[in-house]
């Protein structure tokens, strides 16, 4: 609720003070204090001016909010230990639909859940998750997320790809499809594949055997996702 506060203080002052509760994030106060002389007709005068143009800031300000509540709160989960194009298309199409919120997976949880240290910490992902133009904040957050997390950050939809798994109510739910031919996974074998070439530089023979059989047999070995 808005409201205009304006009192007299004894001491030969004028305080002014413009309030609005219900902005969120949390609540703001715009307070303009006056010392004035002993108040005569025209100190009055000039307070009747300041009042109405503190009345048309309240005003402003309280359209600009109406504005910025309009838009919706979209959430995007990801874990972005590696982030390429698939995640850039998706947080493009979550901007399209308002204030993007990435809900971004702890270290701790990458560990525990996929058994590794992701190559890039919390910290670091989220330093190049917000200089990204279509995210407005990054959050951390588990594994999987559930309708209690949506409501504690004022979330209105969550935005993810087919690969879904989050106990999210259908209505909060939009779906996009998933960039073909990447992933975080197939980022790690193409950097295998790197590595042979950066060493064998073209030399053909046993040593180019060996080393694709040894990166053969890590892709199907080792864990990769």
């Amino acid at each position: 609720m808005n409201q205009v506060l304006y009192h007299l203080i004894s001491e030969k002052k004028l305080t002014i003070s413009l309030l609005h509760s219900s902005i969120y994030p949390p609540p703001f106060l715009i307070k303009i204090q006056i010392s004035a002389q002993l108040i005569s007709k025209n100190s009055f005068h000039m307070c009747n001016l300041m009042l109405l143009f503190l009345t048309m800031v309240k005003s402003f300000i309280t359209l600009i909010l109406k504005i910025i509540s309009m838009k919706k709160r979209i959430m995007v989960d990801m874990s972005a230990t590696l982030i390429h194009h698939g995640h850039i298309r998706l947080l493009k199409q979550a901007k399209e639909m308002g204030h993007v919120v990435v809900a971004l997976t702890t270290d701790d949880e990458i560990k525990t859940k996929k058994g590794y240290t992701s190559e890039l910490s919390y910290e670091e992902r989220k330093e190049v998750l917000e200089s990204i133009r279509y995210v407005d904040e990054v959050v951390p957050c588990n594994w999987l997320i559930d309708n209690d997390f949506l409501i504690e950050h004022n979330i209105d939809l969550l935005v993810h790809g087919c690969d879904n798994v989050n106990h999210i109510p259908e209505e909060k739910l939009v779906i996009f499809p998933r960039t073909e031919g990447v992933s975080s996974s197939e980022l790690r074998e193409r950097v295998l594949d790197s590595l042979v070439s950066m060493n064998l530089n073209g030399k053909k023979g046993p040593s180019d055997k060996i080393a694709h059989m040894l990166i053969n047999t890590i892709k199907s070995e080792f864990k990769l996702d």
